[in-house]
Order: structure tokens, then sequence, then C-alpha cells
């Protein structure tokens, strides 16, 4: 368990880190209002151009849509009013037909025993796809659940006594082997935990120790496995190197950072509800409308197969080559305290998925 955290000066890691040769493309989802009191979700593209809606509540009032996308680029995943949705990316979706993945009020399963929750929040979409990371309001914990549903939700973190979770978003590493979130010690004080869903360890980085900013909040884990997690505080986006141990301060102002697919700029939320980018490697900022809680999806994924032919083994499912099976038992692995399952996507054929 780490305690002591470096500071490094802004512009060493703009200066000393790789930059990609080609920026990246994908899309941003956001929300802002559409008129009427509804609230909406937009995808745009990289520059703020061509935006439209793809989800509109069904009914006026306040509500925090938070977006996530999938890793094929073609669905996102929202939470409405304490429930987790799945939507299509290129069609607009009104709430009472948007696919339902948890309810409000239901139970999870922690050290296999069911505990009832009431309310989701903070939804993020593994970046290999199959899970989606949330937390639950009460009580808290940060949960898992199959992308389509199946299986109901899995704790995976519980708040010790005397803390609780903070700061908005969780934060999936590139090969989604760990989860970033933050806990409150006390007031004003955050402590960022990394969360090993192999072996189950977890590490505890104390800023304030260091001297770092107080109240981080929003992680976003970079990706390519770029090892730096960017978080925001005191109205400033600064980056923590989880390979060095370095916390690098005031990148940029703005809070809610979201990765482009090759690491070389941020979305981020401005003041008086602005979206803008940020280039990591030149520091221009660029605005990209009104709007909060940007979400970048993952680059087009060149494709493995283009049919069942070109995979040794499996079937070509969008792209890829996957295990097809009938039934649960095809996926048993035989592993203790893991539950695998047999699902569809699609047009595709069943294919298996392990929930560890």
């Amino acid at each position: 368990m780490r305690h002591v955290v470096k500071i490094a000066a802004a512009p060493i890691l703009l200066a000393l880190l790789p930059q990609p040769a080609t920026a990246g493309d994908g899309r941003i989802a956001l929300t802002d209002s559409c008129g009427r009191g509804h609230a909406c979700i937009f995808v745009t593209d990289q520059n703020g151009m061509h935006r439209r809606p793809v989800y509109r509540t069904d009914e006026s009032g306040f509500s925090t849509l938070i977006p996530t996308w999938s890793p094929d680029r073609r669905s996102i995943a929202l939470v409405d009013r304490g429930e987790l949705y799945r939507i299509a990316a290129d069609r607009l979706t009104v709430r009472p037909d948007a696919t339902l993945v948890a309810p409000r009020e239901g139970i999870f399963w922690f050290a296999a025993e069911p505990v009832g929750y009431s309310g989701l929040s903070h939804p993020a979409w593994a970046p290999e796809g199959g899970l989606i990371a949330v937390k639950t309001v009460e009580p808290q914990a940060v949960c898992v659940t199959d992308e389509w549903g199946a299986g109901g939700l899995e704790a995976l973190y519980l708040p010790p006594d005397g803390t609780r979770l903070h700061g908005g978003g969780l934060a999936w590493n590139d090969d989604g082997t760990k989860l970033a979130f933050f806990l409150a010690i006390g007031s004003g004080v955050h402590d960022l935990i990394i969360l090993d869903l192999v072996d189950g360890a977890m590490e505890r980085i104390m800023p304030a120790d260091a001297g770092a900013p107080p109240g981080w909040f929003h992680p976003s884990w970079a990706r390519q496995g770029d090892p730096r997690i960017l978080f925001c505080a005191g109205d400033w986006i600064h980056a923590y190197d989880t390979r060095k141990g370095e916390i690098v301060p005031r990148l940029t102002e703005g809070c809610w950072p979201a990765w482009a697919p090759d690491n070389s700029r941020i979305a981020l939320r401005r003041q008086l509800g602005k979206i803008a980018s940020f280039d990591m490697a030149t520091g221009t900022v660029r605005p990209l409308g009104d709007g909060k809680f940007p979400s970048w999806s993952s680059a087009p994924r060149t494709a493995e197969c283009n049919g069942d032919l070109d995979c040794r083994r499996g079937i070509c499912c969008d792209g890829a080559c996957v295990e097809p099976c009938e039934n649960d038992r095809d996926c048993d692995d035989a592993e203790a305290g893991t539950d695998d399952y047999c699902l569809y996507a699609g047009s595709c054929e069943a294919y298996c998925y392990y929930l560890r």
C-alpha cells in the first residue's frame, strides 16, 4: 500500500512523455438540456460539430445523465433517475424505450451474500467490453454488472466504516484489470483507491500526505497502457503517474476529464456549462459547445476478421474472433469464485464470457 506521492512540474509531463504522431478520432458523448426542461445526451465529433441527440428523458425535471461508451462505439450506457440503461449510439432513444440493465432498487452480491441497494450512479464501461462498473447510492459500493444485465450486480468494494465513496466516476485501466476511484476519509481528504480485480489487492494513494491538491475527484485513466490518471481539484485538472508515483499539477483549468483514444487530447468541462478539448502537447484549448460530463469513445477498431473463415477457432463477431458456446456449461473454466455465462451479442452466435 503506497502512501508517498512525489510532485513533478507540469511542463515535464508535456515535454518528456511521448506524443502520438496522429490525433485520435472517435466521438464525444455529453449531457446538455434539450428544451422544455428535458435533459439529453448528445453525440458530437471530436471538433464539436454535427451534434445530435441520442437520448432524452421522458419527463421534465432535473436528471443527471452521465454517459459511457461501449468499446465497439455502438452503444452508450447511462444512469437516469438511479437506473442503469443501455442505448444505441446512432439513434434517438426516449427513456421508456431504452434497455434496462440494472433497476433503481434490487440486490447486489458481496462475499456470496445478498445486500439490498437503492440507486445507481456513475457508470463506466470496461475497455474490453462485457462489464459495466457502477456505484450504488445506498449502501455505497463499487459494483460490476454484465453489460446486458445478466446475473445482477456483484460488489467489488464497500467503503470501510467512517469513510465514503467520493468524487464522481470510476476509471478502468486500459486492459480492464484495475479500477480507480476516490474515498473520502474526512472533510476535504480524498484518497485515490486503485483496486486490482485479478487478485483483489488495493493500492491507496494519499495525496494529502505529500502536499498534493486537496479534494481529488473525477478520475480518468489514460488509454493504450499509459500510466496516467487525470483528476480534478481546485478547478484544475491534474495528473497522477501510477508508474512513477508522481503528481503533475495544474495541467489546465476545468473538470471531468476524458481522454481521446490516442491520449493526445482530453475533453473536459469548463466553467459556465461549456465543453472543450485540451491538447496535451501544445496546451491548446478548443471550445466544443455547451454541455457537461463528456465521454470520448474509443478509436475505430481494426477488423481482426471479416468472416468466420478468417478465424482459426470460433466465429467472426463484429470484426473480432470469439469462441462460440451453446450453454453455460460450455463456459465453465473450473475456477473457484467465477460465474461463467453463455451470452448473445446482436446478430452473432453465442459466445463465452467470464465474470471474474
